[in-house]
């Protein structure tokens, strides 16, 4: 790990370096808050919030990984090729959607799996972003910090999407956000750790490649994106809660009308039944008390706590024997 400490401490510009890691939050910030919306959505909607936390995180990721690049300062020239650079935003948007797709998978191992493969997409895109840098020389790996970066990635991405799906309150979706970043930029310096160019002056730049200037346009049309995603989000779930209010105040006035009006039907009911000079009784086919008034109880002298709804038959008759008006066996 002191190669790690070396590359971080004499062969970067600490100042990109932290820029990398604040691009890196605000990505993963939208990411987890994104996802989440995704998990309480359902039908477009799901589909929607998945896709723009795969988009979030992938340019997340690949304006983390080509910003940190700028910050490498490796004492020679460097360019990128063009294509291998598209190709890593494509394969981190592309892997890290299919990450938290299947993340939002109703499973108990969701979530760990979906970070899992959201932890492969970061390395994808890493290794290939790698593959892309152009300069007279060839790259040499340390294999045992390759392994390093991949795993922890891996890991801690699974933590990430874990935590994601177990937060309840603001705080705890920060702490989810922190760990994708965490993992996002603990693996691109770990690998950077595990590079070395070794000089060799017969290698050349083919055509299409991007400067380091041109690349930092795309980087600033990378952050860009990722804060209108932010926006777009933010707008929607603004909409989206305006109108979840909206429909649950018109449901409750339409709720509470109509229970109004069958207090005031049942306050009819009662005055009509009551106010009868006839004895009524009224039961429904499984021989229970629906309805009764207060003549039925007074013509046979019957208690109320014994004659109510849900009074059988047998019951009733039970009881008139008991206040002497029925000679016959009740059976």
């Amino acid at each position: 790990m002191f190669r790690v400490f070396s590359c971080l401490t004499n062969e970067h510009d600490w100042r990109l370096v932290v820029l990398a890691g604040l691009v890196c939050l605000l990505a993963s910030l939208v990411a987890v808050s994104s996802f989440r919306r995704a998990r309480a959505a359902s039908g477009r909607a799901r589909h929607a919030w998945l896709m723009l936390a795969g988009a979030a995180t992938g340019c997340g990721i690949w304006a983390t990984h080509f910003i940190a690049m700028l910050a490498y300062e490796p004492g020679i020239a460097v360019a990128y090729d063009l294509w291998l650079t598209a190709l890593s935003l494509i394969l981190a948007i592309a892997i890290t959607s299919a990450g938290f797709a299947t993340a939002a998978i109703d499973r108990y191992w969701a979530p760990a799996v979906g970070g899992a493969v959201l932890g492969a997409g970061v390395a994808g895109m890493h290794y290939t972003g790698m593959w892309a840098l152009l300069l007279p020389g060839h790259l040499s790996w340390s294999l045992d910090l390759v392994v390093v970066s991949i795993g922890l990635c891996v890991a801690f991405s699974a933590v990430a999407l874990t935590a994601a799906v177990r937060a309840k309150e603001t705080a705890e979706s920060i702490a989810a956000a922190m760990l994708l970043t965490l993992a996002i930029v603990a693996h691109h310096f770990i690998a950077m750790g595990a590079v070395q160019v070794v000089p060799d002056p017969t290698q050349t730049f083919h055509d299409y490649v991007l400067s380091p200037p041109t690349l930092a346009l795309a980087i600033a049309g990378a952050a860009i994106a990722i804060l209108g995603m932010s926006l777009v989000g933010a707008i929607a779930d603004s909409y989206l809660s305006t109108r979840t209010q909206q429909f649950a105040d018109a449901r409750k006035r339409l709720i509470d009308k109509s229970e109004a009006q069958l207090r005031q039907q049942n306050v009819r009911l009662d005055t009509a039944l009551n106010n009868m000079t006839q004895g009524l009784c009224m039961f429904d086919a499984n021989e229970e008390i629906v309805v009764f008034n207060r003549r039925f109880l007074e013509m046979h002298k019957l208690s109320p706590q014994v004659v109510r709804p849900g009074c059988t038959l047998r019951d009733l008759i039970h009881h008139r024997k008991e206040v002497g008006l029925l000679e016959d066996d009740p059976d």
